[in-house]
């Protein structure tokens, strides 16, 4: 049980501290139209994230990041989550009440679509055992380990150029190890985070008009999306990005009674897109031009009504240029830690990672001509899952629907063409590059729509309501037997929280992996120097990762010609262990060392990698770099001289 408590309480002091923030963030916008209490907490929540997120990263810059300190801000929050939550439990019986009978009342295949819908969701929380994505045990979650061991933000070592993409997600992973979750764990994380995006779409949809139904159609398109599912445990850090987007969404959809309501709407809107785009870069392409048709949604319905009014369209410019204004300065406070990061660790403000040009030419077409389908059933490299085969399904219903209930001007509709703006924006400008992370807010989109005609479809005939709900809980089960090794591994992370209690209930590949890192750090001293022939370190110690070979080791490199000239760069750089991967370049070395090195193997070579212990006799150069403790768990390679 102490396992369990070492996840769970820590995530459960987070969240609550986020709420807490949130809330009083919130407060200063009175005049903003407001939602049930409990999405006003799910959207407190959210902001919450965003503002501890930066400010751990302005702490963790200064390299005062430290538990003590973490503590102090966290535990004063998480009181004020918490006495604003048992505050507003009086109307829980009522609400429970009202859910109960719209259960009861509702048929059967209904009540087992939405069992069957939760449960799928809640029984996410067991990707935490499944396999580490190679991303995250490179950078996603090792970065956050260190930050929390070193109590500082520094460039992660061979990834120092990448540092510069948006750090909020991690900064809140940091602090979870800070609190001490073991393992792995603080991946889980992404599961928490994802049960508030599913809230919240369920609140935009409500919002659009969708009734019972499409809410809950829009709950299961999401949940059996594996391009949502895939992030629950992977480690990744991309469901950040799309769930500060969707308060963004359900904001600049409010229908506001007065000029301040807009005004504080539309900023709330703009604070939450500048999260999401600090989260997710990329979500400039595809999220930002979305948002804007939906800002002004209702004045372009209502200028196309009144077009032939004399001042109309000095009135529609007026307010696009006003509000767009307001949404942009809202858009560049989260960004300013984030410009600030990169200013002092890199010298830099924005970098754009290269041209993403993946693939050939001819395969680029191919991704432009299916655009309709390989969201859904495509399978490229790098692609991390697909969206719910029942938005594609259902999609002739839609354009009937339309057609048929002619609301041209619904926010139902405003919802599909942002959609499609943002989709469109994205083709023209990376049109090979087939990944919905990179815009996942943007095509979730699509689903409120889809569960709009759906739900008007059900109430038409009674075979077609047959047809959607056992379509649905066919693509329930599909979806969940198709991950149920990867994602859905319930019993194993049962034995993981309360049973076993080890992380030998991890994914094999994962236990294998972590197996050889384990060996490395059972035999290396503190700061010691470790080669990694490997892209990935997360397993390692955190004072080993910070003593890797980084940027000051770029002109090691293995030629056959040359042997010895690698193993003098060895030395020289300081490294006595090494990790090889079978794949890498230097692998052939350990069978080409010089008669004054031994690499003394301490666990075998195997598709996972070996582990070696480096010792040197007589070495025919002097040493250049060694490691230094300069902070508690902080260490920097310096200079031997």
């Amino acid at each position: 049980m102490s396992h369990f408590i070492s996840i769970f309480g820590p995530l459960a002091i987070f969240s609550f501290a986020c709420v807490g923030v949130g809330l009083l963030v919130l407060s200063l916008f009175r005049s903003r139209p407001q939602e049930d209490c409990a999405v006003e907490y799910v959207i407190a929540f959210v902001m919450g994230q965003g503002v501890l997120g930066s400010l751990f990263l302005v702490l963790a810059l200064i390299g005062i990041f430290t538990k003590p300190l973490l503590l102090g801000v966290l535990l004063p929050l998480t009181f004020i989550g918490l006495w604003k939550g048992f505050s507003s439990i009086y109307a829980l019986p009522s609400v429970l009440q009202k859910n109960a009978l719209v259960f009861i009342k509702a048929s059967f295949l209904w009540q087992l679509l939405a069992v069957a819908a939760v449960l799928l969701l809640l029984s996410g929380a067991s990707a935490v055992v499944g396999r580490i994505d190679g991303d995250a045990r490179a950078f996603y979650l090792a970065l956050p380990k260190v930050v929390a061991a070193s109590h500082r933000l520094i460039p992660l070592p061979a990834y120092e150029g990448f540092t510069s993409v948006g750090l909020l997600a991690e900064m809140q992973l940091a602090a979870l190890f800070l609190l001490d979750m073991p393992g792995a764990s603080p991946r889980l994380f992404s599961w928490v985070i994802s049960l508030a995006g599913a809230v919240l779409l369920i609140a935009i949809s409500r919002n659009a008009g969708l009734g019972r139904r499409g809410q809950l159609l829009s709950l299961v398109m999401l949940s059996t999306s594996s391009a949502v599912a895939y992030f629950w445990g992977q480690g990744k850090t991309d469901l950040f990005a799309a769930v500060f987007a969707l308060p963004a969404v359900l904001y600049a959809l409010k229908d506001c009674d007065n000029r301040e309501s807009r005004r504080n709407s539309v900023t709330i809107a703009g604070v939450f897109t500048g999260f999401a785009l600090v989260a997710k870069l990329s979500y400039i392409v595809a999220f930002l031009p979305s948002m804007f048709v939906l800002l002004f949604w209702k004045d372009l319905n209502v200028y196309s009504l009144n077009r032939k009014t004399i001042g109309s369209s000095q009135l529609l410019l007026k307010t696009l240029i006003k509000y767009s204004f307001v949404f942009v300065l809202a858009i560049a406070i989260p960004l300013i830690p984030h410009l600030l990061k990169n200013h002092i660790l890199l010298n830099t403000l924005v970098d754009t990672y290269g041209n993403h040009h993946y693939f050939s030419d001819e395969t680029t077409r191919r991704i432009v001509y299916t655009y309709l389908f390989w969201p859904f059933f495509g399978s490229f490299w790098a692609q991390y899952g697909n969206l719910s085969p029942l938005m594609l399904a259902f999609f002739p219903l839609l354009i009937l629907m339309f057609c048929k209930a002619g609301q041209w001007s619904s926010k139902a509709t405003g919802l599909f063409v942002a959609g499609a703006t943002g989709l469109l924006a994205w083709i023209i400008l990376f049109p090979g590059v087939p990944m919905p992370r990179y815009f996942l807010a943007t095509l979730l989109l699509f689903t409120v729509p889809a569960a709009w005609a759906m739900e008007r479809a059900s109430y038409i005939d009674r075979w077609i309501n047959c047809t959607i709900t056992l379509a649905s809980l066919a693509t329930i089960l599909v979806f969940y037997v198709s991950w149920s090794l990867e994602v859905f591994r319930v019993a194993a992370a049962y034995e993981y929280f309360v049973g076993d209690q080890s992380e030998k209930n991890l994914q094999i590949d994962e236990v294998l992996s972590r197996n050889v890192y384990e060996s490395l750090n059972q035999n290396a001293g503190l700061g010691a120097r470790v080669y990694l022939g490997s892209y990935y370190r997360f397993w390692l110690r955190p004072d080993l990762i910070q003593c890797t070979n980084g940027k000051k080791d770029e002109g090691i490199a293995f030629d056959s010609k040359q042997p010895e000239k690698f193993w003098i760069q060895i030395y020289q750089h300081g490294f006595t262990y090494m990790f090889m991967d079978n794949t890498n370049p230097a692998f052939a070395a350990l069978n080409a060392t010089p008669n004054w090195v031994r690499a003394e193997m301490i666990y075998p070579q195997s598709g996972y990698g070996g582990a070696y212990r480096l010792s040197f006799s007589n070495p025919p150069a002097d040493l250049k770099f060694t490691t230094r403790e300069v902070a508690f768990g902080a260490w920097d390679v310096v200079s031997a001289k």
